[in-house]
């Protein structure tokens, strides 16, 4: 939901992107390369938190000639979101300056439309609603019922969270029922 002219407009998810960077799966091995040979940090799960980079986690370095082939003519800007999809997922930034940065595995960044504040989405993003819905949809996915003959490995785990940024939309109007809801009772 957005406020416009002073009335709450109610928007999809994705009908607030322009576009969803997601570079999950490739790695330096793929490109015949591998990380080291430069000073470009690349962004992960295991450094992308809640409104910040932690460089004290384990982070990759890239060369320059790395950067050009993995993120091709995609360069992030000041104030994209980068959403983490798994290990943990549901993590969010805003990318802080215009240095460049490799998008690593398991983040994907979300490039709005020029009407979004990306301030106010990203906390949204973090909000209690927002994250209690990405972990019941989760939770939901993870617990499939299975036998011997059926298996589901990482690589389906790793669908089920592609699926899962799918319904961004869903979790949004959940969000604004619990609101309602919430609003109702006080």
């Amino acid at each position: 939901e957005f406020c416009e002219a002073g009335k709450w407009i109610e928007w999809n998810f994705n009908d607030l992107l322009e576009d969803v960077l997601d570079f999950r799966g490739r790695t330096p091995q793929k490109l015949g390369m591998e990380w080291g040979g430069g000073n470009i940090i690349s962004l992960s799960a295991n450094n992308v938190k809640n409104g910040y980079i932690d460089y004290l986690a384990e982070c990759n370095l890239g060369s320059e000639e790395l950067y050009e082939k993995w993120m091709g003519k995609v360069d992030l800007q000041k104030g994209d979101i980068v959403f983490t999809m798994e290990a943990p997922l549901g993590n969010a930034l805003l990318v802080p300056d215009s240095q460049k940065y490799i998008l690593s595995q398991r983040v994907v960044v979300f490039k709005t439309k020029k009407i979004v504040n990306n301030s106010f989405l990203v906390q949204l993003i973090w909000s209690t609603p927002f994250q209690k819905e990405i972990e019941k949809l989760m939770t939901q996915f993870q617990n499939i019922e299975y036998d011997d003959e059926f298996k589901i490995n990482d690589d389906i785990k790793s669908a089920g969270q592609s699926f899962l940024g799918l319904y961004m939309a869903d979790l949004l109007t959940r969000i604004k029922e619990l609101d309602d809801k919430v609003l109702k009772s006080k």
